[in-house]
């Protein structure tokens, strides 16, 4: 092991790629190398625990969320935009699309093929609920 002979001797280590940190107490030098690729496994690692600890303490907020985009909808006969339901429930924009596209995939918001005038200048789609969650007879 000539990499750890040169370390112990005083020299520095070769470049590698790797990154060294040495502590040194008073009676031993001890020497830690990570890769680049085990800095980011061990990130990787720390990260995703942490979105899942974040998720569970978000999701009984995204579900109130939920539901005031629901409501907010069946006080509306003409529906919303995103920009719109942001806007009235005083919510982010990114909040208000994560929120609403599960609601659509799960069928239970529309989008109603109406546009209507965005901010930004480009056309913004109508959401409105299904007529399920409506409680209305859509069958004539």
């Amino acid at each position: 092991m000539k990499n750890k002979e040169s370390r112990s001797g005083g020299q520095p280590p070769p470049e590698t790629g790797k990154s060294s940190q040495v502590s040194t107490t008073s009676s031993e030098t001890v020497a830690e190398e990570t890769t680049p690729k085990q800095r980011e496994l061990d990130f990787g690692r720390h990260t995703a625990e942490t979105s899942k600890q974040a998720y569970r303490e978000t999701r009984p907020m995204a579900a109130g969320r939920k539901a005031l985009i629901r409501e907010a909808l069946r006080e509306a006969e003409d529906g919303f935009t995103r920009y719109e339901l942001s806007d009235r429930l005083s919510l982010p924009l990114q909040s208000v699309c994560g929120l609403v596209r599960p609601l659509v995939l799960a069928g239970l918001l529309v989008e109603s093929g109406d546009t209507r005038p965005a901010p930004s200048g480009s056309k913004a789609k109508v959401v409105r609920l299904s007529p399920k969650l409506m409680g209305g007879n859509t069958s004539g």
